[in-house]
């Protein structure tokens, strides 16, 4: 069986039938423009390849008028910024509804360590160095 082109809206699922005849049959399913969060996060990265584009012709275009390329035109910035923000709109749309921050209980810890000090010395053998008989 196999199932081809999910994003507009539809699949197609096609096998070899009794007949050894290829039978395709059509599925109507949830499509990725009837979110407006998917869209928009579609259309973000549209507009951001689209600004990366422009920059790169833009600077083309300069190396061959010999002008020194001094900052990415204002129209450019704009694009970018417009492409982000739908692109963060989105993602936020993606992510869902925010749950709350259960706080677990702290353990007490065991009745030994209560008494403990901060700071624990042991003997080991540097100190046998520094001793003086």
């Amino acid at each position: 069986m196999l199932f081809v082109n999910k994003v507009f809206g539809f699949s197609i699922a096609c096998q070899v039938g009794p007949r050894g005849r290829l039978v395709c049959t059509r599925h109507n399913s949830a499509s990725m423009f009837d979110d407006p969060h998917k869209l928009a996060s579609v259309g973000g990265f549209l507009l951001l390849a689209h600004a990366v584009s422009l920059v790169i012709s833009y600077r083309e275009d300069l190396k061959i008028s010999g002008i020194e390329f001094a900052g990415v035109p204002l129209f450019v910035l704009a694009e970018c910024l417009i492409g982000s923000l739908c692109c963060t709109w989105g993602a936020l749309g993606f992510s869902g509804e925010f749950q709350p921050i259960a706080q677990q209980p702290r353990e007490l810890p065991p009745d030994n360590m209560e008494k403990m000090h901060d700071f624990v010395t042991f003997n080991h053998r540097g100190t046998g160095k520094t001793r003086k008989e």
